[in-house]
């Protein structure tokens, strides 16, 4: 492992609440599934204006 030094955070420290921060979220399914489908019914060049 490489040292990058004494000031390097430390990406495992737990968060006051005592739970390790989570940094990926899991999206919400639904709003996923609307956003997509909304893309794929929007006219082609929808997007550009």
């Amino acid at each position: 492992m490489v040292d990058v030094g004494a000031d390097a955070p430390d990406f495992t420290a737990p968060m006051a609440n005592g739970d390790v921060e989570q940094v990926a979220v899991e999206p919400d399914h639904d709003t996923v599934r609307e956003a997509a489908a909304a893309t794929a019914t929007a006219p082609i060049g929808a997007a550009a204006d």
